[in-house]
């Protein structure tokens, strides 16, 4: 892809197949080397750059001694660039400015911007991408993990018990080698000292893994100390180093060891993954063979092996899980293929790490480009947005409840950013214009894509350009959402309000088209409509014949599309749904309808049952819930389906402190571990089910590990599973009878 005019997107350094960069200090100066794939192998280029703290307040200056102070352009707030020789120079320079300031602000650090990254600091200054000239496939991606024993006695693998050896490592990679080592050809400090040598013959630019971070590579660590074995990993042969970090994924907190290692970007597709499902909301579990089942990529004659089971495989059958292991490199190549490509093509404009470019949030990410592009501009910048004031939302209404046939979704692409370019709705703290001529050039980037898509029949052309294009959106999807984040620097509240409120006239606008033209409005969200046609039997050209007709009414800039056709929905609730596809695939959507928190049982029916209210067969329920019972009152299903399983976070001493203090509720997984007399620690996992004859019983007074459970004695505690059982039972008649006190409930099996 050539790059823009300027380097507003693409940057405007020349350096093409970098595949990572690092940056060190050398005869004092910071240096950023970028390493280049080139003719088959790897060159490195090196270049020196300044690393800089952008200041507010001029009595600062004072104290920046060794710096080469620069007044920028405009009267923004950060008004001063102070270069320094190395990065520790501008560290000191910044312990400086708090030792020195304390007191006289209310915070020092909001005079003054420093990155305490070396790396992003070296992409700011000179210009540089990842990737120029590549495609997505030229990276060369190797995926690693591995198995473990399990000591007897316990559920989970613990890296601090001497017996729980790693005993399989299974690789791939992107051109298609495969490779396994196992305990049965050398000792595990073998293995691990082995996991060097492959990566430097195959030398990969990254290293993928599912949950690599928290499992693979944290155990992998573990072992090599417990040998003294180095995990010199390093193009430059320099060893693997981690530290605590921390994503907010949405609502929830990830709190992971990152890794890191000179000249390679590691990757775990259990985080890509989580970033995928915050648009789609459709994951039920982020475990590997889900996932893979989910995105269509699990091979065909898979083996599967229960992690219960590995220990007795490994002794028993050993060929079945190698087997296994392979299929697991195998599924995380092509899952890291697949939801990893979007970031290749992010690469190739932002000034970060590729391994950092995964976590980056969208609003550090528009930031990142917007202040590269300020800087090569020497202009001020504003003070990043520190206090968020409250943005109006989009509009939301549900007007049908129940089952409804023949649906079709059409929504407005890129409601938000077509809005801001249609009616130049644009930070006020822009002074370059900068913000909407990247949103404007990465939308005509997207439609180009999408153009030549149209006309490609190469299909490995065409994923390339769909996945470009899939890019293009979802940056430009986060412009919108910027303005409101806070830490932006050029957030405005004011402007993220213009944007809503307008989205809200337009949506009202659509809704009132349709009605008119007879269409049934079933749900309204944000940016697009769920609606029933006109009439029965409308064929899709007639639909889009309809959706045509809604453009020609819309202002210009805006553009309507249908988003999907499906042969029912079940409207429960705003934003609760499910969606039977013509191919009988169900999406489902919202927490009402599907919760991780149940037991395998609970969901099994919840799904069931959806499937059969959106297939006309709501009469198969009540069948379905007898079969369930009986399985359950005569103790023929399975113990691991009615089991539980507790994570261990904190230490067990911690947890007992706690609730002596009163500072937190007892839980059943803790209680199991203190009672075993196991040394269990954070990271083990308590597998466990209750036992008793009432239905309401505390759970952690109750429980009972799933190791000890005896099928000829079972002690299962019938009527509390009975009870979760209806329970869920429940749900799924409001499901099929929303409430009656909403307008358009609909009737359904479960009438009083």
């Amino acid at each position: 892809m050539k790059p823009d005019s300027g380097g507003m997107l693409y940057g405007w350094d020349e350096t093409a197949h970098v595949v990572s960069v690092s940056s060190h200090e050398k005869d004092g100066r910071q240096m950023l080397t970028a390493y280049v794939r080139k003719d088959g192998g790897i060159t490195t280029a090196t270049r020196g750059f300044e690393p800089f703290i952008l200041v507010a307040v001029e009595p600062f200056l004072a104290h920046l001694q060794n710096a080469e102070i620069i007044e920028l352009e405009g009267d923004l707030d950060y008004r001063w660039l102070a270069r320094f020789p190395t990065m520790k120079a501008a560290a000191a320079a910044k312990r400086r400015l708090d030792r020195g300031f304390k007191g006289d602000f209310k915070r020092v650090s909001d005079e003054y911007l420093f990155i305490n990254d070396a790396v992003q600091q070296g992409l700011l200054a000179t210009g540089m991408t990842h990737f120029g000239g590549m495609n997505d496939d030229e990276v060369l991606r190797m995926q690693l993990d591995i198995e473990t024993d399990t000591t007897e006695g316990f559920d989970f693998p613990n890296a601090g018990r001497d017996g729980d050896e790693i005993i399989i490592i299974s690789f791939s990679d992107s051109r298609g080698r495969e490779k396994v080592i196992s305990r049965r050809e050398m000792s595990e400090k073998e293995m691990i000292a082995a996991i060097s040598r492959v990566i430097s013959e195959w030398d990969p630019d990254v290293i993928e893994g599912h949950n690599i971070f928290r499992f693979d590579l944290a155990y992998i660590e573990t072992r090599a100390r417990r040998h003294g074995v180095k995990l010199d990993w390093g193009r430059d042969g320099s060893s693997v180093t981690s530290h605590k970090s921390r994503l907010h994924l949405a609502e929830k907190r990830f709190d992971y060891p990152k890794y890191t290692v000179e000249g390679r970007a590691f990757v775990d597709t259990y985080i890509l993954v989580q970033f995928y499902d915050l648009v789609k909301r459709e994951m039920e579990s982020y475990g590997l063979k889900n996932i893979a089942k989910y995105l269509g990529v699990a091979p065909d004659g898979r083996t599967y092996v229960e992690g219960s089971e590995i220990r007795n495989v490994w002794r028993d059958d050993p060929e079945r899980l190698i087997a296994y292991a392979l299929d697991d490199v195998r599924e995380t190549r092509d899952i890291a293929a697949m939801l990893g490509a979007p970031y290749f093509y992010q690469g190739q404009m932002l000034p970060f790490s590729y391994q950092d470019i995964f976590v980056r949030g969208n609003a550090t990410k528009i930031n990142g480009l917007m202040l590269r592009h300020y800087l090569s501009r020497m202009h001020s910048v504003p003070k990043p947005l520190s206090r968020v004031g409250e943005v109006v939302g989009g509009f939301t209404d549900v007007r049908m409840f129940g089952v409804i046939h023949d649906v079709v979704a059409c929504d407005v692409a890129s409601l938000y950013p077509s809005l801001m370019l249609s009616y130049d709705i644009s930070p006020d703290t822009d002074a370059l214009g900068c913000f909407l001529e990247m949103l404007g050039e990465l939308r005509n980037r997207r439609l180009d894509a999408k153009k030549r898509l149209k006309a490609e029949i190469d299909p490995l052309m065409r994923r390339r350009l769909d996945n470009q294009q899939g890019t293009f959106k979802i940056l430009i999807n986060s412009f919108f959402g910027y303005l409101g984040t806070d830490g932006a620097y050029f957030g405005d509240n004011a402007a993220a309000n213009r944007v809503t409120t307008s989205g809200q006239a337009l949506l009202k606008q659509m809704i009132s088209w349709l009605e008119r033209e007879g269409c049934g409005i079933i749900e309204v969200d944000t940016d697009g409509v769920y609606f029933r046609p006109p009439r029965e039997g409308m064929s899709d050209g007639e639909i889009e014949s309809l959706i045509e007709r809604l453009n020609d009414t819309m202002p210009e800039g805006i553009s309507v599309e249908v988003d999907g056709r499906y042969h029912a929905m079940l409207s429960y609730k705003i934003k609760n749904y499910a969606l039977l596809k013509s191919n009988g695939q169900i999406i489902i959507k919202g927490s009402g309808l599907k919760s991780r928190g149940l037991e395998a049982f609970q969901r099994e029916f919840l799904r069931r049952s959806i499937r059969m209210i959106l297939e006309d067969r709501e009469e198969d329920i009540e069948g379905l819930y007898a079969e369930l019972r009986r399985a359950i009152e005569e103790l023929t299903i399975s113990i691991n389906d009615l089991a539980k399983t507790d994570r261990i976070q904190e230490p067990l001493d911690t947890y007992r402190e706690k609730v002596a203090q009163s500072s937190r509720g007892r839980k059943a997984g803790y209680e199991l571990a203190i009672a075993s007399g196991r040394a269990l620690k954070p990271g083990d996992y308590v597998r466990y089910y209750i036992t008793g004859d009432k239905k309401k019983v505390a759970a952690w007074k109750n429980a009972k590990e799933v190791s000890e459970f005896d099928p000829e004695n079972p002690d299962v505690n019938i009527p509390y599973y009975l009870a979760k059982l209806d329970d869920v039972y429940k749900r799924v008649k409001r499901f099929a009878n929303p409430d009656k006190e909403n307008e358009g409930g609909g009737g359904g099996l479960f009438d009083a």
